[in-house]
């Protein structure tokens, strides 16, 4: 689950929100800062306490990711006029046993859903984001690579959760910086030099990432 409100700082130089996520392993605090948290909550099955310790009148906004097992408490952390956007279901339950929307929803909290259709990955600046990932400020943790040879163990990795980061499965062998040096001597002399030589760095010759 992540949870933001709007910087509050006048110097702030760029459009940004104070970031907080949840984890149920206190061992993974140190990596969601890396990734750029500001708080981090220890989720015990309810949360909704926790925050309003450290924001007593609610998040701005609040990004629901495990599903209906968590969203009732998720509803109490947002403040009023505030958004809780339902997006996951990993907690595996598709729907509540009883629901009483007067009952679960706060007054003033709005619910939405988002399912992350065709269209809504079109409308995605990916040129914007390969910009700010090259220049630092937008930062993406990668956990593990895998070839599609090895799809079995990235699936295990994933529902053990150990990958510590987002999972990337390449579908061909690596063959080196060396052996494709040529073209990627093409790719940076193109109009899209900064999204096809980032893609094919990682492709390529991605980093080696340790087991987390």
């Amino acid at each position: 689950r992540h949870l933001r409100r709007p910087c509050s700082r006048r110097d702030c130089q760029e459009p940004r929100a104070i970031v907080a996520a949840t984890t149920r392993n206190p061992d993974r605090e140190k990596l969601l800062r890396t990734s750029g948290v500001d708080q981090v909550f220890i989720d015990t099955g309810s949360i909704a306490g926790q925050v309003r310790e450290v924001c007593p009148s609610g998040f701005d906004k609040v990004l629901e990711l495990v599903g209906t097992t968590t969203l009732k408490d998720s509803l109490r952390c947002a403040k009023q006029r505030g958004i809780v956007c339902m997006t996951g279901i990993v907690g595996n339950k598709w729907s509540f046993d009883n629901f009483a929307p007067m009952e679960a929803i706060p007054t003033a909290v709005s619910l939405t859903t988002y399912a992350g259709e065709a269209e809504d990955f079109m409308r995605t600046p990916l040129a914007k984001l390969v910009e700010q990932i090259a220049a630092g400020s937008l930062h993406v943790q990668v956990g593990k690579i895998f070839r599609l040879d090895e799809i079995v163990e990235a699936h295990r990795c994933m529902e053990e959760n150990k990958a510590g980061g987002k999972i990337v499965v390449l579908t061909w062998p690596r063959l080196g910086r060396f052996a494709l040096a040529p073209l990627r001597k093409k790719l940076v002399g193109s109009r899209l030099s900064l999204l096809a030589t980032l893609l094919f760095d990682l492709l390529v010759d991605p980093p080696l990432v340790a087991e987390r």
